[in-house]
Formats: C-alpha cells, structure tokens, sequence
C-alpha cells in the first residue's frame, strides 16, 4: 500500500492497511482509529454530501477515475458501454434497432451491477435495443438480450470472468419471474396473448361482456362454455304463435321447451317447431292462456 499524509490531521507515514491506525485530534482530544473505520464513519455521516459532490458535472474525470460514472446518455445510436459506466440511459427517439455492446466480463468489477435503460419510452420491437456479449461471453447462457418495449431496462451483474445474468427477469415467463406488460382491453377480450399480465379491472370488463345477462321476464345469459341460455313468456294469440327470442343466436338453435299456462283440465299437446337462431313456432290443441319457454344454443 502506498503511504498517505490527510490535510488538517497529524501526518501518518507508513504502509497503510485496514487494519492500519490513523491519528486525529476532535475536540481537542487525541482519538485514533482504523482506516477502515475511518472510511466507514465518512461514508455513513457524509454520504449525501458524497453523492452530491460526485454527481456534480464538473466532476465526470473523478467520477471515471474512481470507477463510479454514474449515468452515460446515448441519443438513438450504438454505444460501446465502458467498465465505468454504471446506468447506460437511451434518451433519444428511437429510429431503428440499435447495439449496445457490453464491455468483457472480466473487466467488470464482480458482483456490482450494470443497468441498461429505455428513458425515452420509444423502444419498440422493431426499434430495440440489442444488449450484446464482447467476445466469447454469454448473457444467460445467450449472445445478446433484447430491450424491445417503451421504458424496458435490462439489471446486468458480472461474474467477473467471461458471464453475465440478467438479475430482473424483462419478460416475465412460467419458470421465471419478472416484469410485464399490461395488456390492453382488447388483448385481454382476444384471448390470444400469452406474455401480458390481465388487471381484475379488464378481466372484469372481459366476464361482464362475454357472459352477459339480462334478468328479465324475457332474458338470456352467455354461460362459461360458449352457450347461450333464454327464456320467455309469451301470451296465447291462436292455436300456432312464432316466439322471437330476445338475442339472436350467433351460430344455431340447439333446443327449446315450454310450459302452457292457464289450460283446461283437457291433456294438451305441445309442438315446437322451426327453430332458428331468431325464433321458433308452437302449436297446441286447445288454445291456452300463454306459454312459459326455454331455448339454447350458442
């Protein structure tokens, strides 16, 4: 270690260590300490004054020389990411697919992370950012990972000798835990998309217009599996009436019953017939005061 003389506080020469001891007067009283305690007490009791020095822009050739670049723009081009860049934030309007390239592994401090970001929110799957390995290293066993949605950031931490992992999941999957996107109404009623997270507000939205319902004399509702039930009263004009149904089935009538009302004592018979996907007809012997029914189909 090199030897080491602080302004304001008695000179100490020597090799220093952590375990070496620095001398200091503080209100007028000799205290010593370790250097690693040293550096410890500056750093809980001064670390917002730090932070503030540090990020300060008159202080970019400091902060590099310490390793501790904070942020680096990148306005809508490829960027070769240095080992003292720590957050790589793409600011510009994206106009086409762009590279950053990771810089080797090993050179990167082990343990502490990396974070590519999106911050102007115009990253699409077209206008990605593609997050590539430098020479023979991997990124999750893979070449390079994509960015490919507004505001997307990738949390990169080397091994510190030839890989990456991907600490955030980007996209979140079965097996692996992650981030993902909302999907919009119209993907949620669709059906088809499989990597959108559903909110209970749109999946509510969903079940209220697939399974629809109205709880009236004359009524229908859409069941889970695809079939629609209605229902309905219809009053006696004559021995042959045509029923309409309240909805219209979008593909085919399947069935139909019914239940006469106000009859005589007389057995009477009841005929449907003519099912469409809009009504149907009933015939009876004897005329009756109406006819209680039920349809389905889908």
């Amino acid at each position: 270690m090199t030897n080491i003389t602080l302004d304001g506080l008695p000179a100490k020469t020597g090799t220093i260590s952590d375990a070496g001891i620095i001398h200091f007067r503080e209100a007028g009283v000799d205290k010593k300490m370790t250097v690693a305690d040293f550096l410890i007490r500056i750093s809980e009791e001064y670390s917002t004054d730090i932070n503030t020095f540090l990020g300060a822009a008159d202080k970019a050739a400091g902060r590099a020389a310490l390793g501790i670049a904070r942020r680096t723009a990148v306005s809508n081009a490829n960027y070769t990411i240095l080992v003292t860049d720590k957050v790589v934030a793409q600011t510009g309007t994206m106009s086409s697919a762009r590279t950053f390239t990771l810089p080797a592994a090993s050179a990167f401090p082990a343990g502490e992370e990396l974070i590519v970001i999106d911050e102007s929110g115009t990253v699409t799957s077209a206008n990605k950012i593609s997050v590539s390995r430098a020479g023979s290293d991997t990124i999750d066993g893979a070449t390079y990972v994509d960015i490919t949605s507004g505001y997307g950031f990738l949390r990169l931490i080397s091994d510190g000798t030839s890989k990456w992992k991907v600490a955030n999941a980007f996209q979140a999957t079965e097996s692996l835990m992650g981030i993902a996107e909302i999907a919009t109404q119209a993907e949620t009623n669709a059906g088809t998309d499989d990597s959108r997270m559903v909110t209970p507000l749109k999946l509510k939205t969903n079940i209220d217009s697939r399974f629809a319902n109205s709880k009236v004399q004359n009524g229908y509702t859409y069941l889970p599996n695809g079939l629609i039930l209605q229902w309905g009263y219809k009053a006696a004009s004559g021995v042959t009436m045509t029923v309409n149904l309240p909805i219209a089935f979008p593909t085919a009538g399947l069935n139909v019953s019914g239940c006469l009302t106000g009859a005589t004592q007389n057995y009477q018979s009841l005929v449907v017939n003519n099912l469409t996907t809009t009504q149907f007809t009933v015939y009876w012997d004897n005329a009756a005061s109406g006819l209680y029914w039920q349809a389905i189909g889908y």
